[in-house]
């Protein structure tokens, strides 16, 4: 109920029941729900919960921009459209994590000494003597 409140303040709108139903707790859970599965689906991984904040963010933007014209009818139209913003995210951080985990894990080889390449001082000269 905390991000009704919040998005009818900062979208400066009138909670009706598209808004109360697409920011309620009931909705938020369920597009956590479905964005762990995605997911898990995409990289096999099992991630935690993800910030509620940040899904909220990505519903106020799917809703500035996509709920003008929408009903109630439409909520799991607006579902997938924050999914379809999420899921590429979420799969894009898993997959550098991942690849930052095996990185550190990983023992890296040394770099060789570097070899001199000119040949100044490896010419050896007899020693002459001055008497």
């Amino acid at each position: 109920m905390k991000y009704v409140h919040q998005a009818a303040d900062v979208l400066k709108l009138e909670i009706n029941q598209l808004l109360q139903t697409f920011f309620g707790d009931a909705n938020m859970r369920h597009i956590q729900n479905k964005l762990v599965n995605e997911v898990q689906k995409e990289t096999r991984y099992t991630i935690d919960e993800q910030s509620y904040d940040e899904i909220y963010i990505a519903m106020q933007y799917i809703f500035v921009n996509f709920a003008r014209h929408c009903t109630l009818n439409h909520l799991n139209y607006l579902n997938d459209l924050v999914l379809h913003e999420l899921v590429p995210m979420v799969v894009s951080n898993v997959k550098l994590h991942m690849g930052y985990l095996q990185d550190i894990c990983t023992l890296h080889t040394p770099i060789e000494h570097s070899k001199s390449t000119t040949n100044k001082g490896s010419q050896v000269n007899e020693f002459k003597s001055f008497f």
